[in-house]
């Protein structure tokens, strides 16, 4: 059978699309890996199915698929490239700027803009309220009493690399976090797992290594499961939220990663909206 799909990224994050909206596609787990395998598919982060949505008032469904083929509810790169296929393909109303989008983690609200020619170009989507509680990141080292109540700030770690000062924070997940005058010269591929398996961690942690320059904070992310990666919206905001409670950046910033930028910006609401670009990569169809 033949499909059609699109692929899109965001700061590196890219997922194969295809209009399921009629209910036609059924892809296994294994036809999954196929068509997201970088040598014998497409290649991509994962793969998401645009399906009707039974909340009258949401757009449509995101289905989204990790590149294991399994249901993934990490969501924030996919639902960037989930609004612009969205937007460029006529399924979301252009002058309305923004639309409700069932995901699996439940109905989010999607702002956008576009370009002259009507096609997305930016979207802002709700990273959520960090949690700063050590017990809910869950971390068991000691809470600090500080602004923000209790948190695992500024906790000194001796490892093979020698002395490391990390503060923890969990968003979509928990992540560790050293503020850093040179990320380039640090041994991330060494402090990233040594710290993930850590025990203090008893669901281990991502870990985000932040060199902060006024308002512009550079990141990379050593993400659980998974590695060194190009982009992590997670572990971006990790970093703003821990470098403006340390007091090193102001808390509306641009955060760059390998993958690109994106700015930033954590409210006093306590919600952290997170805005970058999206890029079709390319469309095509593919057969299994």
């Amino acid at each position: 059978m033949e499909y059609a799909f699109s692929k899109l990224h965001s700061t590196g994050n890219d997922f194969i699309i295809i209009d399921n909206r009629d209910g036609n596609v059924l892809l296994s787990q294994e036809q999954i890996v196929e068509v997201c395998s970088q040598h014998f598919g497409i290649g991509a982060d994962g793969l998401i199915l645009v399906e009707k949505s039974q909340k009258p008032a949401c757009v449509a469904l995101m289905n989204c698929f990790s590149n294991d083929g399994k249901p993934t509810s990490h969501l924030s790169g996919a639902l960037r490239c989930f609004t612009k296929y969205l937007v460029d393909n006529g399924i979301v109303d252009v002058s309305a700027g923004g639309y409700l989008a069932d995901t699996p983690l439940g109905t989010r609200t999607v702002v956008f803009t576009t370009d002259a020619s009507g096609a997305c170009e930016t979207v802002k989507i709700d990273m959520g309220v960090p949690i700063l509680e050590p017990e809910k990141i869950p971390t068991t080292l000691p809470a600090k009493i500080g602004p923000m109540g209790q948190a695992a700030i500024d906790m000194i770690f001796d490892l093979d690399d020698g002395l490391y000062s990390f503060s923890c924070v969990n968003i979509n997940g928990p992540h560790a976090v050293t503020l850093l005058s040179d990320i380039d010269s640090c041994p991330v591929d060494e402090v990233g797992p040594e710290m993930e398996n850590r025990p203090e961690f008893p669901e281990r942690t991502s870990v985000d290594f932040a060199q902060v320059e006024g308002d512009q904070i550079f990141v990379r992310s050593w993400i659980r499961d998974r590695g060194e990666v190009l982009a992590s919206a997670a572990g971006m905001c990790a970093a703003t939220v821990i470098a403006s409670i340390i007091g090193k950046s102001p808390s509306n910033v641009t955060v760059h990663m390998p993958g690109g930028s994106v700015v930033i910006n954590w409210m006093d609401n306590g919600h952290i909206y997170l805005v970058s670009n999206v890029t079709s990569v390319f469309s095509g169809t593919f057969s299994l």
